[in-house]
């Protein structure tokens, strides 16, 4: 989510879902790669390639965060994935992506990246498993009572319980860096 000043909160269950199987993983599912904050809902392997190997462009300026993503971010992001051999084509031969993104900057904004690598800045978003379930919650007046990274943990933590055996608590949640 991001507020209207620009600040970003991502946040991001703890489960790994290969095939038919979910387990608890020690890998962060958000983190913190240069000025970014990213997360990633679907197939887990892109999510460590693009971690540990996408050369993924320096903080732009405001004015110009919305090319940067839809172009140069996404750009890296795939180049990454080619390189680890690691892509797939729609019907029409296009490049597409197995997982859905979040990417945030902070002071700028939050955008979701789809599998076909279309970029749109969100105030408030979820993505993976209970998205549905999780976009209601945060768009709930009882749970905006709460600071955001409260609002993410527990509807991280109401999805894990009641609706989804593939959301596993804890949570991770990375916002503004206080101080800054």
């Amino acid at each position: 989510m991001a507020d209207r000043s620009g600040r970003v909160w991502i946040g991001a269950d703890s489960s790994l879902v290969a095939g038919g199987m979910t387990a608890r993983s020690r890998e962060p599912k958000v983190w913190r790669q240069g000025p970014w904050i990213i997360s990633g809902a679907g197939d887990w392997r892109p999510l460590g390639i693009v971690r540990h190997s996408a050369k993924l462009p320096d903080r732009p300026t405001k004015g110009d965060a919305d090319r940067v993503v839809a172009m140069d971010l996404t750009l890296a992001m795939r180049l990454a994935l080619q390189e680890a051999a690691y892509t797939a084509k729609d019907e029409e031969g296009d490049q597409i992506g197995l997982n859905t993104w979040l990417v945030g900057l902070q002071g700028v904004g939050l955008w979701e990246i789809d599998t076909k690598w279309h970029a749109a800045r969100m105030t408030m978003t979820a993505i993976g498993s209970c998205f549905e379930f999780a976009t209601g919650w945060l768009a709930n007046d009882v749970c905006r009572r709460y600071e955001p990274d409260t609002q993410i943990r527990e509807c991280i933590r109401a999805a894990a319980k009641t609706f989804s055996g593939a959301v596993r608590t804890p949570a991770l949640v990375i916002g503004p860096v206080l101080g800054r």
